[in-house]
């Protein structure tokens, strides 16, 4: 924006969004930047007296070949703000003006219940729009974040930023370089080592913040000074988060100011081959490029030539150059590079995308400049000759591209403008290529401001296979997945002759020949990734396929009480049980028990039928003999054989001791269990003596609890029960 005239210039605000394209758009699957669940942290953006430079605030968004429900919801608040039923190739704004209070990141330094989520039934790209000017007409101060969806989740991430403009230093709240971070999950950890001081801490210092999914933190800089700005910041976290960079009031000289920020992407998807496209600055002809280090020793060479060598999170500052219109970056390990663009005075700037692998098909943008519009378009070398604007082959040709310097021609790059007597104000502006890959920008002026940014897609290709409930019973069906890949074609490979093009095929009625590696091979037409799963087979008994568990435990106050518990493999089904004394129970849980009324061996039999009809079978034996009437606990001795004492101590620490009370049995050897509540043995022990009319059983290796002991003694059992403490 132009300082001496912020209270009269009509400067149109730049809508970085997509609009209705029914009629335009090809039957192409690598469209823009899509997603089905995109996390925003909402930067704080300044204000000035008599203007409205931060609100409206607006989400834009654009379905593609199939209809969306959207819904916008602020997680850690529990708040829905709205649910959107958009039609297929359509566009649909959403006002968050009413909660920018609630969403704007601040104040800094400070854990907030604001993170932005928006989730979709199908594909769909989304920008977060600051329109700025609210109903004033001077958009003095507006920028569009377009959301990148999980290409922008992440656990490391360096910085990207510039550190040669100030930021302006006289509105309220002051403009500052930052960096918002939002939290995908519950419990994350996130470790922040700033280069510069922040709110409440110090530069070079980590600090770790705790945060639940949908919580925020800002970390945003003390000074408006470039030198104090934030570029090579370390963030790092126990699980993804999404990150979005500001630099408010990007004061590039005596004349403008204007926001400037992106959601950057993690280290893990940075590269190493950038080209970077000059747009129409004056201020800066040249166009500055910072390029910030993720890895030590990193090389970076401009157009094929070594320009320097920085280490991890370091910054080095070059340009395009006066003398020609773009430039290759190369560095020898994943780095970060921020483009500083616009028109004439007034600037925008993104994180490039890095070029290997990366791009769309098919990308739109409605005009909003009453002047100059001009597209940047970066594409390998044979497919430029197949564009569609709006659905003409003639309006951008490939006599309209020039090799990018330093590739050999491997890649070539067109600055092309678009007249505003061809494509008027809020009109659609659709480009697709039929053959390949590209990388779109615009830079779009009016005059007062120029936004910039870029469109396409950040993602590269990456294979990732997957199966479920890997490994599996024969005759299961074995499903196997793949990640999605936009414009992506599928390739599946594996034993006994497997083969399918589809994206998640399904192997029904599996058997042994199935087992082994299964390769999948993506590709999106420029470049292939390839990544492969071992599926096991399994035994599985045909009786017992169904249970996943069956067990049981013993009341231990009524040691002939039973509780049983069973789980069906699948869900929804019914039980049947018999209890192998005569008595029978059907229920719709596995959870029962049962009282027996006399000792002895008894078989217990589990029916499970399964809801698509399945029976299945489990078995197993419990046992208890005759038991004495004396009950664990109880002050007197057994008064009905007069042959074991109380046991003590109780509660016992390391052993217990029980009384062998008939002389004419000391002699023998006895035989000892000691059993927990779940029906588990603990401990079993033959020939244990009698020493000095009493037999000692070691307790010191069992967890504390309540536990039966079970002695056999002349024929008959007796048990008791005890509990185990530590000392």
């Amino acid at each position: 924006m132009d300082i001496y005239c912020i209270t009269s210039k009509t400067k149109l605000m730049k809508k970085l969004f997509l609009v209705s394209i029914a009629m335009l758009l090809l039957k192409l699957t690598g469209a823009a930047q899509t997603d089905t669940e995109f996390w925003f942290a909402a930067p704080e953006v300044m204000q000035h007296t008599g203007t409205n430079l931060d609100r409206p605030i607006l989400l834009r968004i654009t379905t593609y070949s199939a209809p969306a429900t959207v819904t916008i919801t602020i997680p850690a608040a529990s708040s829905t703000l709205g649910t959107l039923l958009i039609p297929a190739n359509a566009f649909q704004s959403f006002d968050l003006t009413a909660w920018i209070g609630t969403l704007e990141c601040t104040p800094a330094n400070t854990i907030l219940n604001n993170g932005l989520k928006i989730t979709s039934t199908a594909p769909v790209s989304v920008y977060y729009d600051v329109v700025s000017g609210g109903t004033s007409g001077n958009k003095n101060n507006p920028e569009a974040f377009a959301l990148k969806g999980k290409n922008a989740l992440g656990t490391s991430f360096r910085i990207p930023s510039q550190n040669t403009f100030d930021n302006i230093s006289s509105y309220l709240p002051q403009a500052r370089n930052s960096f918002d971070i939002v939290a995908t999950e519950n419990s994350t950890q996130v470790t922040i080592t700033p280069s510069n001081n922040i709110v409440g801490h110090s530069a070079g210092i980590p600090f770790t913040v705790n945060l639940n999914a949908g919580q925020t933190y800002s970390a945003s800089a003390t000074t408006h000074l470039a030198a104090g700005h934030l570029n090579g910041s370390l963030v790092t976290a126990n699980k993804p988060v999404a990150i979005t960079v500001k630099d408010d009031g990007l004061y590039v000289d005596n004349y403008c100011v204007d926001l400037a920020g992106d959601q950057i992407l993690p280290v893990s998807k940075t590269g190493t081959e950038y080209a970077a496209i000059k747009g129409l600055l004056t201020v800066d002809s040249n166009e500055l490029l910072f390029i910030t280090a993720t890895q030590n020793a990193t090389q970076i060479f401009k157009d094929g030539t070594l320009i320097a060598t920085i280490n991890a999170g370091q910054t080095f500052r070059t340009s395009i150059g006066a003398a020609q219109n773009a430039t290759y970056i190369q560095t020898s390990q994943p780095a970060y590079i921020w483009q500083v663009s616009g028109s004439g005075c007034e600037v925008g700037a993104t994180q490039l995308p890095q070029i290997n692998c990366t791009g769309s098909q098919n990308v739109s943008y409605l005009r909003v400049s009453d002047q100059s519009l001009q597209a940047n378009i970066l594409i390998r070398s044979g497919h430029e000759g197949n564009f569609l604007l709006n659905g003409s082959p003639t309006a951008i040709t490939s006599t309209m591209f020039s090799s990018v310097p330093g590739t050999g021609g491997a890649w070539v790059f067109a600055r092309v403008n678009l007249p505003i007597t061809t494509y008027p104000v809020n009109s659609v502006i659709n480009l697709v290529n039929t053959s390949g890959l590209f990388h779109l920008s615009f830079i779009d002026r009016n005059n007062g401001g120029a936004g910039y940014a870029y469109f396409s897609d950040y993602g590269a290709v990456d294979a990732v296979a997957t199966a479920g409930n890997n490994p599996y019973c024969p005759g299961e069906n074995i499903n196997l997945f793949a990640n999605t890949v936009p414009g992506g074609t599928y390739n599946w490979n594996g034993p006994a002759g497997f083969s399918s093009t589809l994206q998640n095929p399904v192997i029904p009625g599996a058997t042994a020949i199935n087992a082994g590696w299964y390769t999948l091979e993506v590709s999106n037409g420029e470049c292939t990734d390839i990544d492969s799963i071992y599926i096991y087979m399994r035994e599985c008994e045909p009786q017992d396929s169904c249970i996943i568990t069956a067990r049981y435990c013993i009341d231990v106050d009524d040691p002939m009480t039973y509780y049983f518990d069973a789980s069906g493999y699948s869900p929804g089904g019914n039980y049947f049980w018999d209890f192998g004394d005569g008595n029978t129970l059907s229920s719709p849980t596995g959870n029962v028990d049962h009282t027996y009324t006399s000792p002895g061996f008894y078989t217990v039999t589990i029916i499970y039928n399964t809801p698509n009809g399945m029976e299945c079978v489990k078995r197993f034996q419990i046992c208890f003999e005759k038991s004495s009437d004396k009950e664990a606990g109880d002050d007197n001795p057994v008064k009905d054989s007069k042959e074991l004492g109380e046991l003590y101590p109780n509660p016992a620490h390391t052993e217990i001791l029980i009384p062998v009370l008939n002389s004419d049995l000391q002699a023998m050897n006895i035989d000892a269990e000691v059993i927990g509540t779940d029906g588990k043995s603990q401990l079993k022990i033959t020939g244990l003596p009698v020493t000095n009319g009493k037999i000692s059983i070691p307790i010191h290796h069992l967890n504390d609890g309540v536990y039966i002991v079970k002695v056999r003694l002349n024929g008959v059992m007796h048990q008791k029960k005890f509990v185990k403490t530590t000392r």
